[in-house]
């Protein structure tokens, strides 16, 4: 690639400009601390921890495995009032595991399988209300990406519309992940279902998981399909764990179709936000003017970077 390159998001409708140059600017920014106390098993001040109490009152369950209960402090209601405007929803918290030392990267198999499957269940369960038109499951992970818990947990928007970017996907032409995967740069496999650093990433280390078969939605996902989902977020946690030596905040993002979409592509989309260690991938002035991200590292060479830790 030449120094400048635009490559085209075909799913955001959008450019990406690739640019090492901005990489290696001098630096004399914020710098991204590392966590370094060991978080407990147990924290009794964890609103989200088996047994403690609620943020907003009432008592957990001692649960002993994924569990999901309605948002305390929700964005969205089933009951919102306004009318045509009103923010109409559902918000359920996803909690992966009892264990507040636990993430998606140090869970075992079993228990990773079902966080994955709690996923599906909700989505699901959201999916057939009335009045509900997409169903969004994301993590957000890290005190760099907003997280306001730490407990290994999840979340769930259902919303009586269908979102922006919803929209845009929806105009993509068919293949377009599997296109992006395969031009960027392959990380690892297992069975049907692939990851790679996509073609037109917009973060440094912007990791993708999808099927090699069609599917649209987690509603489709089979025994065996949740079993490689499952794994793959595994071996791509650990991977960016080991790479950038400590636990990477990011934003998990599960792109399941909407209500009445056609051809859409199932895909996860993980995003640290990191690219250094210790340094954040900001969006600036020109990219929120723009509407256009700027990524410091090539597809191929993140992908380079990484697949030896995958």
């Amino acid at each position: 690639m030449s120094a400048w390159e635009k490559r085209w998001h075909p799913l955001r409708q959008e450019w990406v400009i690739v640019s090492a140059n901005t990489g290696a600017r001098p630096w004399s920014g914020a710098i991204s601390e590392r966590e370094v106390s060991a978080a407990p098993a147990h924290d009794p001040g964890c609103y989200l921890c088996p047994g403690n109490p609620r943020a907003a009152g009432g008592a957990n369950p001692d649960y002993p495995g994924a569990w999901a209960f309605d948002n305390d402090f929700p964005s969205l209601a089933l009951d919102a009032p306004g009318g045509e405007y009103a923010a109409t929803g559902l918000c359920r918290v996803l909690v992966w595991h009892p264990g507040h030392d636990q993430t998606l990267a140090s869970l075992n198999s079993e228990t990773r399988i079902e966080a994955v499957r709690l996923m599906q269940t909700e989505h699901q369960r959201a999916f057939d209300m009335p009045g509900i038109e997409q169903v969004l499951v994301f993590e957000n992970r890290g005190a760099e990406v907003g997280v306001s818990n730490p407990h290994p947990h999840g979340q769930l928007y259902a919303t009586g519309h269908i979102t922006a970017n919803a929209r845009r996907v929806m105009q993509a032409p068919p293949g377009a992940v599997a296109d992006m995967m395969q031009r960027g740069g392959a990380l690892g496999r297992h069975g049907q279902w692939s990851a790679a650093v996509p073609y037109c990433a917009r973060l440094p280390y912007e990791i993708w998981l999808a099927p090699d078969h069609a599917l649209s939605s987690l509603n489709q996902l089979t025994e065996q399909d949740l079993v490689s989902v499952a794994e793959l977020l595994g071996r791509a946690y650990q991977a960016l764990d080991r790479f950038f030596g400590r636990l990477t905040p990011l934003n998990l993002l599960c792109y399941s179709a909407p209500k009445g979409a056609e051809d859409w592509p199932l895909h996860w989309v993980i995003q640290p936000v990191l690219r250094a260690p210790d340094k954040l991938k900001y969006f600036g002035g020109f990219e929120q003017l723009a509407g256009e991200v700027v990524n410091p590292v090539e597809s191929s060479q993140a992908a380079e970077a990484l697949a030896e830790f995958f």
